[in-house]
């Protein structure tokens, strides 16, 4: 790829519109270096004369940053200048863009590029500059391609609303959604990343979709091997295409916090225990908001909520369970325990936890009554560091250990039976629609009840990589839970006390 791509392409500053002005355009790039440079192209359709008034914004950290250009045109004459002539202040350097406000509304215009560096020496570009009215909440790139050995080419996106937007770019190659990525555009500020750098596992052609929560416009740009350039002007649709129902992975909240098992309550908040280094309990908003629900645990290592709404966090380093009322209130449930983590409430209310063993490996469950009695559920060699359990309807328990990766079912009068094993170590499962997923190495497992195993997202890396789930990457996984819709799991990394965990979502479909 070429130097100019990767250096060239970057954000850009806006400014806030006039108010008062009857046009509002944009060039979203002009540039004037030693491999390229452009003609701004300004017509009056009109039968008056036209002031209109352009300003140059560099990307933020190069300089000279702005220029502002003022001219006149007669009616229906047309104004083709260089971008040296009209902006001489900027001299050579990076690309800008040019926002052109005019008290006249018969004003249009293009901008060319010129590969004055290619093998012809000029090879121009033309692409029609963009109404500010004609902003989208969903935009359609027609062409674009990825790969070091394919054609260089960037999406450019202009944010131009007054609060950030957070963008979705679904790439689709060969009849599917080949990628996905996301990107948060700073409020009055564009975006451009080259598609490679967007979608780093794709070669050759695609398409690609932009949508905002906001409205946003956009422009393309693709590069041969010469450095000749050619621009595309995006097309606004309606919705993303509906391969995008496909499940895939981004990433709900990037680091920040410490975190190992945690539950979700109806509204999509999570509530999560800290860890057998930390002694705190965190609530995070459906929205991404990071707030402390207790602290003065012991080594809090996972949620459980009775079907009446009473939360509870298994403490590990002391062996306690304890109660948290909605205010934060935090009482003793239970105590004597060794090393408890997972815990599921059966039809008669009573608690069963795992007991991982405070100096490994335990094989025992405990039965917990509503009044904080403990008796033996089930103690079985099958157990070994047995760390999560989930309550079935029929009084039965599916029940996880951590070392080994086994995963068993347990009747009601305790009896252990396996259904499967995942390759090497488990971090937290859950049950959804009759199967079981679970985290491991880097990976997330999906086990049918036959104990059929098979990874479900992940591809190996230790990395956070979004997208489909044949190509999303995933750090450590270890806590695990179903969103409320029913259609969406929430994965944290493990992070042993420090806080950089992130928080994934697999949407199993939309």
């Amino acid at each position: 790829m070429s130097n100019f791509i990767q250096l060239r392409i970057s954000i850009i500053a806006m400014v806030v519109l006039p108010i008062a002005a009857e046009t509002a355009l944009v060039y979203p790039w002009i540039t004037n270096t030693e491999l390229f440079t452009s003609k701004v192209i300004i017509n009056n359709l009109g039968s008056e004369m036209a002031t209109v008034r352009l300003e140059a914004i560099r990307p933020l950290g190069n300089t000279p940053q702005t220029e502002i250009a003022v001219l006149t045109i007669d009616p229906l004459a047309q104004t083709v200048l260089s971008s040296a002539e009209l902006f001489p202040g900027l001299g050579l350097g990076s690309g800008y863009m040019v926002l052109l406000t005019s008290d006249l509304d018969q004003i249009s215009g293009s901008a060319v590029v010129y590969g004055t560096g290619s093998h012809s020496g000029s090879s121009p570009a033309q692409a029609d500059v963009i109404d500010l009215a004609a902003a989208h909440d969903t935009i359609l790139f027609n062409y674009l391609s990825a790969g070091a050995e394919h054609d260089a080419s960037a999406p450019v996106i202009l944010n131009p609303g007054d609060q950030d937007a957070t963008v979705s770019f679904c790439a689709y190659q060969n009849g599917q959604l080949a990628g996905y990525a996301k990107r948060v555009l700073p409020a009055t500020h564009p975006f451009a990343e080259t598609t490679t750098s967007l979608f780093p596992h794709l070669q050759g052609d695609l398409y690609l979709v932009a949508s905002s929560d906001q409205a946003i416009m956009g422009i393309a740009f693709i590069f041969n091997a010469l450095l000749e350039p050619a621009m595309s002007n995006v097309t606004a649709i309606n919705e993303v295409p509906a391969a995008s129902d496909r499940p895939y992975v981004d990433t709900f909240l990037a680091g920040g916090v410490a975190m190992d098992g945690f539950i979700m309550d109806n509204q999509g908040n999570i509530i999560a225990a800290g860890g057998y280094l930390r002694d705190d309990v965190l609530m995070i908003s459906k929205d991404g908001q990071v707030s402390t629900l207790v602290t003065g645990l012991n080594g809090p290592v996972h949620m459980a909520k009775r079907p009446t709404g009473e939360i509870y966090v298994s403490s590990f380093n002391d062996g306690t369970i304890k109660s948290i009322t909605p205010s934060g209130d935090v009482d003793l449930f239970a105590q004597g325990l060794d090393a408890p983590v997972g815990m599921a409430f059966d039809g008669n209310g009573d608690m069963v936890v795992c007991e991982y063993g405070g100096t490994a490996p335990g094989n025992t469950l405990s039965r917990i009554t509503p009044n904080g009695d403990i008796s033996q559920f089930a103690n079985d060699p099958l157990l070994n560091t047995p760390i999560d359990i989930l309550a079935r309807p029929n009084g039965e328990f599916y029940v996880a250990n951590q070392v080994g990766g086994r995963i068993m079912n347990v009747d009601a009068a305790g009896n252990v039976t396996l259904i499967g094993q995942i390759p090497g170590n488990l971090g937290h499962m859950v049950y959804l629609d009759g199967l079981l997923y679970a985290t491991g190495g880097n990976f997330i497992y999906q086990m049918d009840l036959a104990g059929q195993v098979r990874v479900f997202a992940g591809t190996g890396q230790s990395s956070e990589q979004d997208g489909p789930l044949e190509v999303a990457d995933f750090r450590t996984p270890n806590g695990i839970a179903v969103g409320p819709d029913q259609k969406t799991l929430f994965i944290a990394s493990a992070t042993r006390g420090v806080s950089n965990s992130t928080i994934r979502r697999i949407y199993l479909s939309l």
